[in-house]
């Protein structure tokens, strides 16, 4: 039987979209067309609609967080070599300052997804994540809590105020220090999971729940109504 050509199969789609930033408002606008005619722009506000939103936000916050996970293995380099079980701070500040922030950004992301947000409608629960990676994920929210969100119970970081006093001269005057613990990033022991292996774990539900959503919907809120009814809604 032949094979249709390769440029046969890979056919172009009628569909497609332009996007721009309004310059003084800085809001970003969408044009939808279809073979080249410009569409009209529905918005649904369904309870389902409305559930899809909230975990293409939470989607997008998982796919960030990996992100920086990756920039952050960029800016250590060779350092990884050197590492060990625990968690890590440098005296190379300038790279480590940076490596600090993107940790605290994808920590804080991450665990956002599991926390209920206003007008999200939508939250990620402990029990959607496998067991074999309930472990880090615990280790994550914990990082999360006591040192990217706020200081808690965990001492994960710590200061102390110390004196300094010299025993070898009774009349020198002791001096004042603070002293500071506070790591850059975390490490985990060989042959755990590492946090990246749990964000693009977790990554899979937000985008397992937005390809069941829109099939959903299209299928029981769209298609039912017909051509007619979507004709006469306002456009947006």
């Amino acid at each position: 039987m032949p094979t249709l050509p390769i440029h046969m199969l890979q056919q172009k789609s009628p569909w497609s979209i332009k996007e721009f930033v309004e310059p003084k408002a800085g809001e970003i606008h969408r044009i939808y067309s279809f073979k080249g005619k410009v569409c009209k722009r529905i918005v649904l506000d369904s309870p389902m609609a409305k559930q899809l939103a909230g975990y293409v936000l939470i989607e997008k916050d998982i796919r960030s967080a990996q992100g920086w996970l990756s920039h952050i293995d960029e800016i250590r380099g060779d350092d990884a070599a050197q590492d060990k079980n625990g968690s890590r701070s440098s005296p190379d500040r300038e790279r480590y300052n940076l490596v600090k922030g993107l940790f605290v950004a994808a920590l804080t992301f991450y665990g956002k997804a599991f926390a209920q947000a206003d007008g999200r409608r939508v939250k990620l629960e402990r029990r959607q994540v496998s067991e074999e990676f309930r472990e880090v994920h615990d280790l994550a929210i914990a990082f999360r809590n006591n040192f990217a969100a706020h200081s808690g119970a965990k001492l994960i970081e710590k200061a102390e105020i110390a004196i300094a006093l010299p025993t070898s001269n009774r009349k020198a005057t002791p001096n004042l220090y603070t002293e500071l613990e506070q790591p850059d990033y975390a490490l985990l022991g060989e042959g755990e999971k590492s946090f990246a292996n749990l964000f693009e774990h977790v990554h899979f539900i937000p985008q397992t729940k937005i390809r069941e959503l829109k099939h959903k919907i299209f299928v029981e809120e769209v298609l039912p109504k017909g051509y007619d009814y979507w004709a006469k809604k306002k456009k947006i």
